[in-house]
């Protein structure tokens, strides 16, 4: 008798089936999508700075719109980084 698998529908990191993708599994993927495109590595956390940064240049945010987004407790947080 197969094995029921359990289904994580209330995560966004599944796969096709439902379970679980393993952080591994994600970090590896987007090394190999720099290296198909010959670009130098960063880490994975780097695009939430990167994201955050886009919208400090855009003129269409407010920095405490920035700050809720990026869920900082404090305006500065925000500022600084």
């Amino acid at each position: 008798m197969p094995r029921k698998t359990k289904a994580y529908t209330d995560f966004d990191c599944v796969n096709a089936v439902g379970t679980l993708i393993a952080p591994g599994s994600i970090i590896s993927h987007f090394n190999k999508l720099f290296d198909a495109n010959g670009l130098p590595h960063i880490k994975f956390h780097a695009l939430r700075h990167s994201c955050i940064s886009f919208h400090a240049n855009d003129n269409s945010f407010s920095m405490k719109q920035i700050q809720d987004y990026a869920g900082h407790v404090d305006f500065l947080t925000t500022f600084n980084v």
